[in-house]
């Protein structure tokens, strides 16, 4: 879908630079593979060193990832965890040694980290410098204090009760984009849809609820 929207979003621009319209076309697996760069150069030249996988390791409490991608980054996950051997260990000192011992990189951070709360992995590795994150349920993402400040979710309210919603992904600086605050009851709009759209009689209409084909609350029927 989101190759789809760009595509037409060029295909607009193109048609107002030049007045020619044409037909836009997308596959998911166009999609996918244009997510897969790495695997593509992999399978056409092989090498023999493996690339750093980015996965979960354990904290006392759940599980962080931690992504020391620069030698910068490196340097601070060791230093946030109190490991300054690894800066000279041969296995880790050089990015591609540290890649092919990626593994045992990895589990040497889990022992560190599967004695301590995960909120405070984070804390310390985030702050020495090296990307890190917890992994968080749905529902602790949804108490994340940016979403409220950017105003990713919505209220909204049915005849359940409220609840919350995403918010589009994206933001413009004039136009709202938020969902709206209610949702229509079932059937509550069959009346108008069916008068305005499909032009039928409030005779027409009563026979289809006698006839039990309209679902949801019955509307009056107005002259």
């Amino acid at each position: 879908g989101a190759h789809a929207a760009s595509g037409i979003q060029t295909a607009l621009i193109h048609r107002l630079r030049t007045g020619e319209g044409q037909v836009v076309d997308t596959a998911l697996m166009d999609g996918m593979l244009s997510l897969m760069i790495h695997e593509m150069q992999a399978a056409q030249f092989p090498v023999d060193r493996r690339r750093p996988v980015y996965g979960p390791v354990a904290a006392a409490d759940g599980f962080i990832i931690a992504a020391p991608i620069t030698h910068g980054n490196f340097q601070a996950l060791a230093r946030a965890t109190g490991n300054p051997g690894w800066l000279t260990d041969p296995r880790f000192a050089k990015p591609q040694e540290r890649a092919h011992h990626w593994g045992e990189l990895m589990e040497l951070l889990e022992q560190w980290s599967s004695r301590r709360p995960a909120a405070e992995c984070e804390k310390l590795i985030d702050a020495a410098g090296c990307p890190c994150s917890r992994y968080q349920t749905i529902g602790e993402a949804m108490q994340d204090p940016q979403l409220k400040h950017r105003g990713s979710l919505a209220e909204v309210v049915d005849a359940a009760g409220p609840f919350l919603v995403a918010n589009t992904p994206y933001q413009l600086s004039v136009t709202p984009t938020a969902a709206r605050n209610w949702v229509a009851d079932l059937g509550q709009h069959n009346h108008q849809v069916l008068r305005t759209v499909l032009g039928m009689s409030p005779a027409e209409i009563a026979a289809l609820e006698a006839a039990g084909v309209l679902a949801g609350a019955a509307e009056p029927v107005h002259g």
